[in-house]
């Protein structure tokens, strides 16, 4: 089953099925890749695609000989490089450094002429690999270690025996030099002991271990090494001093710093102790050991760290536990031997053993601790497994147990003796062949060079990746694309043949139509892929169906849109009159249709885009897309339309009746060159924008480039106009083949009159500009501060532009300069009469000029500046008298001083100093300055309003809210009674709201009349719940403060009027008043509220059976209640009042006179008032 595995996952094999399917792909789906606009297929033939597969055959052979060539070329290279590198190796002076690398160097030249043309075999079914592909290992040790004699015994395949022999390459005993040891699985460096100790010539050992390193990082960049085996003599652990086992284990760790630093890769690291036979009881306990089981592996292998680069540090915690299984094991095996060995002596030998193996338990950890220690400053080792081996059984054992024994009774150590027989080696082949060469990928690769390889690996997958998928991905979605458009041509074609049935012949309407025609159109343009044309021709296009569908929407647009704009254009001929400024063109494109020779795209698409936005209007998304279908009729060109004569006469009947000139005129004015828009925007400035609004026209800042300077200067309307004479060319539109029906005097006074026209429309034109700016509305005074900065610059203010354009669009005749002008007047003095009048004319202008001169002389300079910048500094004055208010500490009180100085005619009024101003300019500056006065005016009193309002509430509203509001009497049924005392502060003369009357309100209204005084049309606005407010309380300060202005209070007189037979007795008692009737004398008496100051109304019937009803009132207003609960009724007197007090049935009616109309008895003002929260 492996075989089949194997065989199934060789790199050949798979090759070869990867042609094979290769092929077969070819083969079979060949034929269907198509190409090109015309679908070529280029493997379509049998003789193609045997080709093609031919092709295929060779490039995998010659990239099967690339391979090998490379493969030689490489281990040749390799060879040759490290042979080079011996030979230029610096030399120092010392003769050692010079043998040893000569040494190096001849054993390199033996090994190259068969390392050159050598494959090593892995095994059965793996490929033969080339030198540099084999894993590499470097055996370390101090000398003497064994390293050379594990290696001699290990069991390993050394393919150069044969050729070289096994001491040629080989070290045996105490060599000092660099073997090379090359098996099928790797190649293991074994370095002499003096590499590792560098301790014999300390200079050439340097040298030679640094060239060593060099050759290693050079010629295996990513993997110098795949791991490192660290061989240490048991017998030097056993005999040496503890100093001397720390001097090796610093040394042998400050070598495998330096190769860590040196190689840049951290690497397993395999420690085996050597020479285990030299232990006491070895060769008796394992002597009964089959060769399979001397094979296999004795020893602890540490778990994976997470990270190899990171390191694995020596764990003796680990390594007891993992020592203890290996001595329990060790004590498992002694029963056995005790039963099967006889001798005594070797018994007690093989017994003692697993005591002797676990007395150097603590030398060997202590060793590995020292090797293996954290250090800071250097990557910790990666410590893979420590394991113990024997390769040959020669030397005099060490009885660890008796020398101890032997050393506390002062007695020389006893010898063990040499146990008989031919060495063996001991647990070293299955080391290498099952833990150390299967594991050569557990090496860190060189970082620096890793990093690189790894990102140009990812880099050529990414992007074979990425060509790969784009190449699918293109090619399905080609075909995907073309075969979508293919349906969609079909969908929009059977939509087009539903939709077309639903269209009447003779129905004008052309959205009737536009369904049908964008089914079409969409048609036709799906194969436009203007984005990817190239992906147009990697799928099955078809250019047959994308021509047809085309084909078809021309034929549809010249039958279906062409005779309806046709009959549009005819029908709007039949209406039109001579007075339709737009009839020649609308004959001139009528007549195109007819005539496409003679046909202007432009002409045409101006004049149906202009029908179709007055006919469709607010429809935008109709008027694009008739026009696109216009724009697709007009480039593929239609057959001459049959004319409508009798429209074609009616219309140029029309049209004869307009004047030459008129007819002229009008076509010289809607040349697209004349009737493209000028943006004044950018001569006038953005801050214009900011200025002005537009008051009519939604084109403001725009004109027709007809009516500016330039165009005026551009066109030429003399009689020898070439343009004048382009026109009576095109009589053929009038249907006029004679051309002399117009003379030289006669084209000359249609020049003339085409003039007029002209000038009488320029001057229209800027009129309309004019007089469509309007200021911008201040919404507060920052507003208008902003606005003011703006207009009161002296340089670039929006006034000042809108003079200077116009003036440079209005000025058409050019101005005499000051001396010539004064000659001028001096010849016309001198001249006189008629012929001083012909001078002058010269100069006056022509009707453009004449109607702005007396605006444009505002900005003409004189004495090195204009009237309209010497003007602005009445703007600028206004513009400090904004500022001044905003920059107060308070602009709203501010605003109200200033408002209020302004209505009593107080200090300097810059406002009535810009309506001064503005009545002496012209118009429409007349009305710009008027404008920011007013709203300058409007927004000062806008601010002023806040500050009365913060006013109000702050000394009245919060007063009100506080002492009289829910308090009776000004809420007749509240239960509270309001203060005597709060109620005079608020309603008494120079009270709070008296003063706050005199203060704040007086100056902007009239309290006799309660009319708002106004300036300039406007005034400080009060609503008419506060006008309505102010009445009552004024009212009720003249009602109870005309006796006392500081107390409320009123006189006024009683008299019986009548009373119920009843009632025997009525009496009516309040601070200190008594009101008395019994049927007598109606006598008046004087009563005054609220009399001596007592809070309670006493009022008693008696009635004959001597019952008496009594009804009292208490607190200070309780004489007010009394009235609130007892009618009153009006005489004919207009301070005469009836009262009627009753209670349970029984009345008494008393006459009061009071002492004015405006009395308690009257009026409820007192319930009735209400102060408002604003004004």
């Amino acid at each position: 089953m492996n075989r089949v595995v194997s065989f199934l996952t060789d790199r050949r094999f798979l090759s070869i099925l990867g042609l094979i399917a290769l092929a077969i792909l070819i083969w079979f789906g060949g034929p269907y890749v198509h190409f090109g606009e015309n679908n070529v297929a280029p493997l379509g033939s049998v003789v193609a695609r045997l080709v093609a597969i031919i092709i295929l055959l060779a490039i995998w052979g010659l990239n099967n000989f690339r391979v090998q060539y490379q493969n030689r070329q490489r281990t040749t290279r390799l060879l040759q490089e490290v042979q080079g590198l011996e030979d230029d190796a610096p030399v120092e002076s010392t003769d050692h450094s010079q043998e040893e690398l000569q040494t190096l160097q001849k054993r390199f030249a033996d090994a190259m002429s068969i390392l050159r043309r050598t494959h090593f075999q892995q095994g059965r079914n793996k490929d033969a690999k080339a030198l540099y592909q084999l894993p590499w290992y470097i055996i370390i040790g101090p000398p003497g270690s064994g390293k050379t004699t594990a290696l001699v015994n290990s069991g390993l395949q050394f393919p150069l025996a044969d050729q070289m022999g096994m001491g040629s390459v080989q070290g045996v005993g105490g060599t000092r030099n660099c073997d090379w040891w090359f098996t099928n699985e790797a190649v293991l460096l074994d370095t002499a002991g003096r590499y590792t100790t560098q301790d014999s010539h300390k200079v050439a050992d340097s040298k030679a271990w640094t060239g060593f390193l060099d050759l290693l990082l050079k010629h295996r960049k990513r993997r110098p090494i795949n791991g490192a085996i660290i061989a240490i003599s048991i017998q030097d652990l056993l005999t040496q001093t503890a100093d001397e086992r720390t001097y090796h284990a610093r040394t042998i760790r400050a070598r495998i710093d330096e190769l860590v630093e040196k190689l840049g890769i951290n690497f397993p690291i395999y420690v085996m102790f050597t020479k285990c036979d030299l232990l006491a009881g070895f060769s008796e306990f394992f002597d009964e050991l089959t060769l399979e089981q001397r094979e296999q592996v004795w020893g602890m292998t540490f778990p994976l760290p997470d990270d190899a680069h990171k390191g694995y540090a020596f764990d003796e915690q680990l390594f007891e536990q993992k020592y203890a299984d290996l001595l329990n094991r060790l004590h498992m095996r002694v029963l056995d031997q005790v039963q099967r060995e006889h001798d005594p002596k070797t018994r007690s030998s093989a017994v003692n053993f697993p005591n002797q193996f676990e007395s150097i338990k603590g030398a060997m950890s202590n060793f590995l601790k020292q090797t293996f220690a954290p250090n800071r400053f250097q990557e910790q080792p990666f410590l893979r497994g420590i394991y113990f081996s024997s390769g040959t059984q020669q030397g005099t054992p060490i009885d660890r147990m008796m020398s101890s024994v032997a050393s506390g009774f002062g007695l020389p150590p006893s010898a063990v003796q040499t146990p008989p027989g031919q060495g063996k080696s001991f647990f070293i082949h299955r080391l290498f062949k099952n833990i150390v060469f299967p594991e050569a990928e557990l090496v860190g690769a060189n970082r620096q060079y890793e990093l690189m390889l790894k990102w140009a690996r990812w880099g050529a997958y990414a992007a074979f990746a990425v060509i790969f998928i784009v190449s699918v991905v293109v090619w399905v979605a080609a075909y995907s694309r073309n075969q979508a458009y293919l349906d969609q041509v079909a969908q929009h074609y059977q939509r087009y043949q539903e939709l077309v049935t639903l269209i009447q012949q003779h129905q004008g309407d052309l959205r009737n139509i536009l369904p049908a025609l964008q089914e079409l159109r969409r048609a036709s343009e799906v194969f436009d892929q203007e984005s990817l044309p190239w992906l147009a021709g990697l799928g099955l296009h078809d250019a047959r169906v994308e021509n047809e569908a085309k084909a078809a929407y021309q034929r549809e647009l010249s039958r279906l849109l062409l005779p309806r704009i046709t009959n549009r254009v005819a029908s709007a001929l039949q209406k039109s009159s001579y007075k339709d400024p737009n009839l020649h063109n609308t004959l001139l494109v009528y007549l195109m249709f007819g005539d496409p020779a003679k046909i202007n795209n432009s002409a045409v698409k101006d004049w149906m885009l202009a029908d179709w936005e007055n006919l469709y209007r607010g429809q935008t998304e109709v008027q694009a897309t008739l026009q696109q279908h216009l724009d697709a009729l007009l480039a593929a060109g239609f057959e001459p339309v049959k004319l409508n004569q009798r429209a074609l006469a009616k219309s140029r009947s029309e049209l004869k009746r307009v004047p030459v000139a008129k007819r002229i005129y009008n076509r010289i004015k809607n040349e697209p060159q004349y009737r493209a828009k000028v943006d004044l925007r950018g001569l006038l400035g953005d801050s214009t924008s900011t200025v002005f609004a537009n008051k009519h026209n939604r084109h403001l800042f725009s004109m027709p480039f007809f009516f500016t300077k330039q165009g005026y200067q551009s066109v030429d309307l003399s009689e020898d106009s070439d343009t004048i004479r382009s026109m009576f060319a095109d009589r053929w539109i009038m249907g006029e083949e004679d051309e002399s029906v117009y003379n030289d005097n006669e084209i000359g006074k249609i020049s003339q009159q085409i003039k007029n026209l002209y000038l009488a429309e320029y001057t229209d034109r800027w009129r309309q500009f004019l007089n469509g700016m309007k200021v911008n509305n201040f919404g507060n005074l920052e507003q208008s501060r902003r606005i003011l900065a703006l207009l009161a610059d002296p340089v670039y203010s929006p006034l000042l532009a809108v003079l200077k354009v116009t003036a440079e669009n209005t000025r058409l005749t050019p101005q005499l300069p000051a001396a010539a002008a004064s000659k001028t007047g001096a010849l016309s003095r001198f001249l006189g009469g008629d012929e001083a009048s012909k001078g002058a004319g010269l100069f006056k202008g022509n009707r453009v000029d004449k109607h702005f001169r007396e605006l444009n002389l505002l900005s003409r300079e004189t004495d090195g500046s204009s009237r309209i910048a010497r003007s602005l500094s009445n703007m600028r004055n206004v513009q400090d008298y904004v500022n001044n208010i905003i920059l107060a500490p308070d602009s709203t009180e501010a605003a109200f001083n200033a408002a209020k100085a302004r209505l009593l005619a107080s200090g300097d009024d810059v406002i009535k100093a810009l309506r001064i101003e503005a009545s002496s300019l012209p118009d429409p500056v007349r009305r710009w300055y008027l404008s920011v006065a007013d709203q300058t005016w409007r927004a000062v009193l806008g601010n002023a309003k806040a500050y009365l309002n913060a006013q109000w509430k702050n000394q009245v509203y919060r007063t009100f809210v506080s002492d009289l509001q829910g308090r009776f009497p000004v809420y007749k049924n509240a239960v509270d009674e309001l203060a005597i005392f709060d109620f005079a502060e608020y309603f008494k003369p120079e009270g709070v709201h008296d003063t706050f009357m005199q203060t704040y309100v007086t100056p902007f209204v009239d309290i006799e009349s309660w009319r708002i005084k106004t300036l300039n049309g406007r005034g400080l606005y009060l609503s008419p719940e506060a006008i309505d407010s102010m009445k009552k309380a004024e009212q009720i300060k003249d009602m109870l403060f005309k006796v006392n202005p500081s107390s409320p209070g009123f006189h006024f007189k009683m008299k019986p009027y009548r009373m119920d037979a009843s009632v025997r007795r009525f009496q009516l008692s309040y601070g200190g008043q008594r009101m008395l009737y019994t049927h007598g004398p109606k006598i008046s008496q004087e009563v005054s509220w609220p009399g001596d100051g007592s809070t309670s109304v006493r009022m008693s019937f008696e009635d004959l059976n001597d019952s008496i009803k009594r009804v009292n009132y208490d607190g200070p207003w309780a004489f007010f209640r009394l009235l609130q609960d007892s009618p009153v009724s009006a005489t004919r007197r207009s301070n005469v009042y009836r009262i009627t007090f009753s209670t349970l049935g029984r009345k008494s009616v008393w006459e009061v006179t009071a002492k004015s109309s405006n009395n308690p008895f009257k009026t409820n003002a007192i319930a009735q008032y209400r102060c408002p929260e604003t004004l």
